[in-house]
């Protein structure tokens, strides 16, 4: 479960069980003595011989578990170790297995058939390595505390060779009081989570992506620019999204080639060169439908197995209005008809501005057959900037006059919170919706004066509602305790 790893961290992990550390290891007189050579299993220059197996008929909510602590054995040691199912790999005797939660092979039977109620444990039984929980997100904290336990600083994989421990848990949840008002400095804010981990994309010379320990800490300290303007000679880069689509990362992105005139303004797509998104993303080329006119803000989504893009445009080649519209994609860089206007900005609320006069930075919602593209009304430059929606059912996504708008907006400005808007929609830790927007502390402070907000969305008749602007959230965290631990 997904909602158990921001307080597993290898720190408080580690400070909370330090003192049964050497019982693990045999040495119950010495808490912080390493385990005796002899009865060590060190996998040194051969720790990719491990191979993780995990159940053939394993759910996608266990997937992304296994996933997850593939990526955790990556990022702790220096070489890759697969991941495979049960029934991709047969038990050879001799061979370095780590099983994830119940799989087929015997030893992972014998010691799921050790737990009692409540427990995670991990298991050396004829050679392998069991990791097994008999409750809902108890394969989580299992796997942290075997890395935290046995995978040393230097990135070696030291385990003892009778291991046998189970540990009590119990789970729930805390909520964190988030400030709102902390100026965090940022603008047009993406987040998106992917398996268990957060990341946060934005621009500053070009694209930039963090991953960051969770929507109470969206901040910049740790991003990584992983494309540089100057690579094709592009200016004014606005508002990245990074999107996972068909196991692979994308970003996309307004910019102008060659140019620092506006009306240059076109969407790009740029592509991951491995399955870290902190990782250097290459141009695919532009996105764009067959007029070719000035866009800006693309978002992607899937429904029924198919690829849509919204962004926002001009309705000609100047400007004056910024429409959003919708196209059909045969691939996640080539849309492949013609551009369908889904919105223009002819409600009272969306004119408090009107040079231009704006809709743009759309993200989508699906709730059941039921599309909803949320967007930005009024000017980005001033107090009155806000969100709306537009929806329609899915059979009638492709046409104009199938998308019905609010008749009144879904988050307006408020004490401290000037000009909300541009936002994206991601999951806190226990699956609640959250929206992730800018706006501004102080009124008049326009472009400049922009900070990072989040709080939770609720569904009413089937459509997202927002409500006021909250300067102070309450947000889910996992609340853990251990007990002792048991040694067979």
């Amino acid at each position: 479960m997904k909602l158990l790893r921001k307080l597993l961290c290898v720190g408080l992990l580690a400070t909370m069980l330090l003192p049964i550390l050497s019982a693990c290891a045999g040495e119950k007189d010495e808490p912080d003595s390493q385990p005796a050579a002899e009865d060590l299993t060190v996998v040194a220059d051969q720790k990719s011989e491990y191979v993780l197996i995990y159940p053939a008929g394993a759910t996608d909510a266990e997937m992304k578990e296994y996933r997850q602590f593939n990526s955790l054995m990556r990022e702790k040691l220096s070489v890759f170790i697969n991941l495979k199912s049960d029934a991709e790999v047969a038990s050879v005797e001799g061979t370095k297995e780590i099983l994830l939660g119940l799989t087929n092979r015997p030893e992972s039977q014998s010691a799921y058939s050790r737990l009692e109620t409540d427990q995670v444990g991990f298991y050396a039984i004829d050679g392998q390595i069991s990791i097994v929980s008999n409750f809902d997100g108890g394969f989580i904290l299992a796997a942290k505390e075997f890395l935290n336990r046995y995978v040393t600083e230097d990135q070696k994989l030291v385990v003892p060779s009778d291991l046998s421990v189970r540990i009590q848990g119990s789970i729930g949840y805390l909520y964190e009081e988030v400030s709102n008002t902390q100026d965090i400095d940022g603008d047009d804010p993406y987040v998106i989570e992917h398996e268990g981990s957060y990341y946060y994309c934005w621009s500053d010379g070009g694209v930039m992506v963090a991953k960051i320990d969770g929507l109470n800490n969206i901040v910049k300290d740790d991003g990584v620019r992983v494309f540089d303007r100057k690579q094709g000679g592009f200016e004014n880069v606005w508002a990245p999204e990074l999107h996972y689509i068909d196991g692979e990362w994308y970003i996309y992105v307004a910019m102008c080639e060659g140019t620092t005139d506006n009306a240059a303004h076109r969407m790009y797509c740029l592509k991951g060169t491995s399955q870290d998104p902190t990782d250097p993303f290459v141009l695919v080329g532009k996105v764009t439908d067959p007029t070719d006119k000035w866009a800006i803000d693309g978002t992607v989504f899937r429904y029924d197995g198919e690829l849509y893009t919204v962004w926002s445009g001009w309705p000609g080649d100047t400007d004056g209005q910024q429409n959003l519209y919708i196209a059909h994609m045969s691939n996640p860089w080539t849309i492949d008809s013609e551009r369908v206007l889904i919105s223009s900005p002819t409600k009272s609320y969306e004119r408090y501005d009107t040079n231009p006069s704006v809709n743009e930075g759309p993200a989508v919602l699906i709730n059941g057959d039921t599309i909803i593209v949320v967007y930005s009304c009024n000017g980005s430059w001033g107090d009155n900037y806000s969100l709306s929606a537009v929806y329609c059912q899915g059979d009638l996504l492709m046409k104009s006059k199938g998308w019905t708008k609010l008749d009144k907006p879904l988050l307006t400005k408020g004490p401290k919170c000037y000009g909300p808007g541009h936002c994206s929609f991601t999951t806190a830790e226990d699956g609640s919706l959250w929206v992730v927007y800018h706006a501004n502390i102080q009124a008049g402070t326009g472009w400049s004066g922009r900070s990072v907000r989040i709080q939770p969305v609720e569904w009413k008749d089937g459509l997202p509602y927002i409500g006021s602007t909250k300067l102070k959230v309450k947000l889910p965290h996992l609340s853990l305790t251990l007990g002792e631990v048991v040694e067979e």
